[in-house]
């Protein structure tokens, strides 16, 4: 079987949907405790890049991050969270003045993406160089999110406590895992 449509991550051909044995490709990925109906990347590639990393859940992130500092939790490991692509906005224009002056190959389009562990969601922002490398992630992809951004609430809204993770990097920050069954 073939994939297309999907950008090789890795640079290698080691990402297929079949396995040796000829079996289903379902497969229950045991980082992301989510069912798969089709893999992209063999479990080997997922082990080698998050091996000695911390993995978080969405919940993980709501009980840690809180008001005033919105930061990830103080521990000496990078961070990977795994979630579901839930759904995904058309591309945005960001408002002028909004870039801190910065300009440079930025075209300032961005797009908020939504996270799911199927019991909680959270927001996800591309920005700048993320928004050009990840902007095609398909609804329902499993993603493993390296190192992401903590985005505080918009001036106004620091009550909510409803903060964000941003992508602003085009560097290899999300990992296509697989389809999700469910």
């Amino acid at each position: 079987l073939t994939q297309e449509g999907s950008d090789d991550v890795f640079g290698d051909s080691s990402k297929g949907a079949s396995t040796e044995t000829g079996q289903a490709t379902t497969s229950f990925e045991a980082y992301s405790c989510f069912h798969l109906s089709r893999r992209i990347l063999p479990h080997s590639v997922i082990t080698r890049h998050i091996s000695g990393k911390k993995i978080c859940t969405i919940k993980d992130l709501l009980r840690d991050v809180k008001a005033p500092d919105f930061s990830l939790p103080d521990i000496e490991q990078d961070i990977v969270v795994f979630a579901i692509v839930a759904r995904k906005s058309e591309p945005r224009q960001r408002k002028p003045g909004n870039g801190n002056g910065k300009k440079k190959d930025d075209d300032g389009k961005y797009m908020v993406v939504s996270l799911t562990d199927l019991d909680y969601e959270l927001d996800m922002f591309l920005f700048d160089y993320g928004f050009k490398r990840f902007y095609k992630l398909s609804e329902g992809t499993v993603v493993a999110i390296l190192n992401p951004n903590i985005m505080p609430p918009p001036p106004g809204r620091q009550d909510t406590g409803r903060f964000s993770l941003v992508i602003n990097s085009d560097d290899d920050t999300i990992l296509e895992v697989g389809m999700a069954r469910d």
